[in-house]
């Protein structure tokens, strides 16, 4: 579902998942890469054409939220790929 700005309850509620969410997830020990890309998706949405009108304040903070996941999908890589040498396993069957 598409939430928008012009019901502004749910554009909120959104907001605040959206923030507790990624909290939970920038501050695991592990993260699913799958959680990063849920993250990523939802902050799109929020961006889509139907939400212009969001404010400068709340774009700066989707824009630094994007760049940490990014940063914690790049790291979460890494460590999946360090954790198979390490193991002797192999990433791709």
């Amino acid at each position: 579902m598409l939430v928008t700005e012009s019901d502004p309850a749910a554009f909120a509620a959104e907001v605040r998942d959206l923030a507790f969410q990624a909290h939970r997830v920038l501050t695991s020990v592990t993260v699913a890469p799958a959680d990063l890309t849920q993250l990523s998706s939802r902050i799109a949405r929020l961006r889509s054409p139907m939400n212009l009108m969001i404010s400068e304040e709340l774009s700066d903070w989707l824009d630094t939220l994007s760049q940490r996941l990014q940063s914690r999908y790049v790291v979460t890589g890494r460590d999946a790929m360090q954790s198979a040498v390490e193991q002797h396993v192999p990433m791709y069957t």
